[in-house]
This record gives C-alpha cells, sequence and structure tokens, in this order.
C-alpha cells in the first residue's frame, strides 16, 4: 500500500474525495495488489514451461477442432463439477497449448494448478514424488519423497548446485562414489557436476528438502544409472 499512498492522496485531493471514499479507494488498490501476487505465486507453483493463454491459440488449424467446445472449456465448470478434460489428437494439433492455457485460466481464477507430462507422472507414482515450494529466479526450494525401496537415478547437474536437508525417514546417499547413511538433521551439498544418488531400502517415506542454486530447471538432469529406463 505504500507505494501507492502519495498517488491515492493525490486522487484525494483532486477529486475533493472524502475520507471514507479515500479509504476505499486504498482498500481497492492493496485487494487488487493482493490478488496479483496470489496469481503470480500460483503460476509459479504451476510449472508451466511456457506461458500460454487462449487468445494466442490459432482455431484456423486443425479446422477439424471444435472451437465451441475448446472455448466452453475455459468458463472452468468442468473442474467445479470434478470433471475430466481429456485432449486427443495428433501432435502438432495444438493440444499442449490449450492444456497450457487452461493452467493459466485456472491460475487467474483462483485454482491452485501444476503441470507435467504423462511420463513424469509415471515416474514419479514408480519412485515416490516432489512438491516445490519456491521457483525465483536463481533458486528454487522443493520437498522429495522417495518410497520405501525405490531410489533415485545416479545424476549430475551441469548449471546448479543442490542443499539437501533429511527431515524424515532413513535412506543411504552416494556422493562422490562414496555412500553413506543418511538420518533426520543430516545435510548434504551437493555441488554441480557431481554424481549422486539417494535410496530408501526401509519401511517408510523417506523425506528430502532440497534447495537448488543456480539455472534450475527439470531439463538440467544428466541420468547415468536409472532404473525406471530414462537413461
Amino acid at each position: 500500500m505504500a507505494e501507492i499512498l502519495e498517488e491515492s492522496l493525490h486522487k484525494g485531493q483532486t477529486d475533493n474525495l472524502s475520507h471514507a471514499d479515500l479509504l476505499h479507494l486504498l482498500a481497492s488498490y492493496e485487494i487488487a495488489a493482493r490478488e496479483q501476487r496470489r496469481v503470480k505465486t500460483r503460476l509459479a507453483q504451476a510449472n508451466f514451461p511456457v506461458t500460454k493463454t487462449l487468445d494466442a491459440f490459432d482455431f484456423s488449424f486443425p479446422k477439424a477442432i471444435n472451437k465451441s467446445q475448446i472455448l466452453g472449456l475455459f468458463d472452468l465448470h468442468f473442474i467445479e463439477k470434478k470433471e475430466n478434460a481429456i485432449l486427443m489428437g495428433p501432435p502438432g494439433t495444438g493440444k499442449t497449448h490449450i492444456a497450457l492455457a487452461l493452467g493459466y485460466q485456472a491460475c487467474q481464477h483462483g485454482i491452485k494448478t501444476l503441470f507435467t507430462t504423462a511420463m513424469n507422472l509415471i515416474n514419479q507414482l514408480c519412485w515416490g514424488r516432489w512438491e516445490e515450494y519456491l521457483n525465483e529466479s536463481g533458486y528454487r526450494l522443493k520437498r522429495i519423497i522417495v518410497n520405501p525401496g525405490q531410489r533415485l537415478s545416479l545424476q549430475k547437474h551441469e548449471h546448479r548446485n543442490e542443499y539437501w536437508v533429511i527431515v524424515q525417514g532413513h535412506g543411504k546417499l552416494t556422493l562422490a562414489e562414496l555412500e553413506r547413511p543418511v538420518s533426520p538433521g543430516d545435510t548434504a551439498f551437493i555441488p554441480m557436476g557431481e554424481w549422486h544418488r539417494v535410496k530408501n531400502p526401509w519401511t517408510e517415506i523417506l523425506v528430502i528438502i532440497e534447495t537448488q542454486i543456480g539455472e534450475c530447471s527439470e531439463d538440467d538432469i544428466i541420468r547415468r544409472e536409472d532404473d525406471y529406463g530414462r537413461v
């Protein structure tokens, strides 16, 4: 509110606003600013690879697309009804564009959204999953959950360092070809270019808080060994 206070006071004097009207003006500015911050947070957490909107979609190709049916999805009533929207068709027909635009629309209307691929979803259901809490320029914060009896791929990153904190469960961390046990409270620094993996040989989940510093992208993963065929 501080950044628009002077402007609002000037407007109050110019338009001869009452104290009540001036307070209403300030409150409306603050409500709008908070909503913009919430939208920005939802968009960051959605993990969109790019921003796509319906306005940028070319309905002239493919010609067989049902425009009215696609437009009907953007009222988001199918989400309120807890229904699914399935986009089917050959490559290059705009399915991903429409999906990203739907996600963008959902974020604008206060709905938490997460973009992923079918392969990533299958992989996460196998070994566990990760949840993103922050994704800013130069740093990223995630929670990694490794299912019992599973392990991450032996991997390295070329553009980021990672800092791990074990917060739940027990596991075995491989770093620089050395394996050591890890328990709640243990930490690890994983430098750029260093091969590493963690496995959970026990019967409860293993939970890690991961902070990334550098160029933080899911594309920056080089795998040497993997139990799920992703090498």
